[in-house]
């Protein structure tokens, strides 16, 4: 829990803690996977066991959170709903001592506070004893404001004060939060064996809190939240997608325009060992020729003829032999079948064919590259390291509508963006802007809804974004100018949303 003047740098450390997350994903995946499409289909056997490793490295932060658990304190809303007052109030204790600033042993005047109004239970009535246990915080709330010595408005050290040491309750170690929720999950299991109508009850109070959140005190909020949210993330999203895939576009255009053509000659005693990629051989003889020991990737031979030719140990990709004569040749051990690479029209006179190993019948592309996708992790964990630093800023620097609002000046560079390194940098740009009306939504769920529907807000906001994000990302490539319009008219309505919801 932290005070309103520190959630906004609380949120910045989880920035922070998404770039070295994004970090950590791209180096792991350029230190233990194969970066090229040949290297892949090379050693197919090493790539596979290459991506169990990698996924295992990635599962190893989410194992430390669940460990985390042990040390982390239970809500002290739950334990007071739940009869444990005396945990609570040690909570709250340390919630209390944990929220003040210090600088020189001096508290800050006006430092940020966790106050009681924001630690306040749900509005139902109280058994005596929770209403007791408030008592006593405002007791000692009082004690501690009254027993200050103050000279021309300053506390003087070691003036005689109650501290909460003082006033401390029974040495009982604070159940850590893993205990709870195994403890949880047990009272669960048992009332649903022996009283299920609790379970009906528990059921019946969260739809209560969720129509809460369309009653006419907030339902605009809960509104203009939630289209300022799933507007901007719908760019990112949209983003992710369009991006990799003008990426490969443009790989894909580039490649083809530096295919190589042979045609109408003669090869005798030419020996091949080494990648044949992107090449067409149209009416070609191959005398005496020796093919071995390599990759022909986007190779195709037409009406070729091979007299005495040797083709051994060849994997290939995108690579067909159509009308071609084989007379006296051999093929071994190559992935090459007839019917497939060797079409029905190939004609094999004194030819052997032996220790054919079937490829795949999906084609690899030997174009594909890692090296791509991990460069476009670095470009945005750089974007969020920047928001970590930004939002340190106050919120008054940063509003929402001006974050929403760059957005919609950022869409004309979509269209524009016409190499790799572009399209990365625009997407970086839009990335930390989109992080920082994210973050921002964030803060504000917690400011403006009350205790008891901040999680159910939270969460319904965050769940029709990410469903009408993954309608947008399956939409579809629709070329620069669609995309940029796409992007602008999102980040228009993201604006008016975010002006709703700050005349409300």
């Amino acid at each position: 829990m932290c005070a309103r003047g520190r959630r906004s740098a609380a949120l910045c450390a989880c920035a922070g803690a998404a770039a070295a997350g994004s970090l950590l994903a791209a180096g792991l995946a350029a230190a233990a996977l194969p970066q090229t499409g040949a290297t892949t289909l090379i050693e197919n056997k090493e790539h596979f066991s290459a991506w169990h490793r990698y996924l295992l490295l990635c599962t190893l932060p989410i194992l430390a959170s669940l460990v985390s658990l042990i040390w982390t304190q239970e809500s002290p809303r739950y334990l007071l709903d739940a009869g444990r007052e005396v945990d609570a109030m040690m909570v709250y204790q340390s919630i209390h001592s944990s929220n003040k600033v210090l600088v020189c042993g001096v508290a800050v005047a006006g430092a940020a506070e966790y106050r009681l109004g924001e630690l306040a239970l749900p509005g139902k009535r109280r058994p005596p004893a929770l209403h007791h246990c408030r008592h006593s915080v405002s007791m000692v709330c009082y004690i501690r404001s009254s027993n200050k010595v103050l000279v021309c408005g300053v506390a003087v050290a070691g003036a005689a004060e109650y501290r909460l040491g003082e006033l401390a309750l029974p040495g009982k170690r604070r159940p850590p939060a893993l205990h709870h929720c195994r403890h949880s999950v047990s009272m669960v299991c048992y009332i649903r064996s022996s009283n299920k109508v609790l379970v009906c009850g528990v059921a019946v109070a969260f739809w209560q809190s969720f129509f809460q959140l369309f009653s006419s005190t907030y339902r605009n909020t809960t509104l203009s939240l939630g289209g300022m949210l799933l507007f901007t993330m719908a760019i990112q999203y949209y983003l992710a997608s369009y991006v990799p895939a003008s990426v490969v576009k443009m790989d894909s255009d580039l490649f083809e325009a530096s295919k190589k053509s042979y045609g109408n000659d003669t090869y005798t005693d030419v020996h091949y060992n080494t990648t044949l990629e992107n090449i067409e051989f149209y009416n070609m003889t191959f005398n005496k020729c020796t093919i071995k020991d390599l990759l022909m990737s986007h190779v195709a031979f037409k009406n070729c003829s091979f007299n005495n030719v040797a083709l051994s140990n060849i994997k290939t990709s995108f690579t067909t032999f159509e009308g071609c004569l084989f007379v006296n040749s051999t093929i071994i051990d190559t992935d090459m079948e007839v019917g497939r690479e060797l079409d029905e029209w190939c004609t094999f006179t004194g030819t052997i064919i032996r220790g054919m190993r079937g490829g795949c019948s999906r084609h690899a592309d030997l174009t594909s590259r890692l090296g791509g996708m991990t460069a476009e992790q670095s470009y945005v964990a750089h974007a969020m390291f920047v928001v970590m630093f930004v939002g340190l800023l106050p919120s008054s620097m940063r509003p929402p509508v001006a974050m929403c609002g760059a957005c919609i000046l950022l869409s004309p560079l979509v269209y524009i963006a016409q190499s790799e390194t572009a399209l990365y940098v625009v997407e970086a740009v839009y990335r930390f802007f989109i992080a920082m009306v994210f973050y921002s939504v964030g803060v504000i769920v917690v400011d403006t809804y009350p205790h008891n529907l901040r999680c159910t807000a939270h969460g319904l906001i965050l769940s029709v974004t990410y469903m009408g994000c993954a309608v947008v990302r399956g939409a579809g490539d629709g070329g620069p100018l669609v995309s940029a319009l796409l992007c602008a008219a999102l980040a228009a309505a993201a604006t008016a949303a975010a002006l709703a919801a700050n005349v409300h």
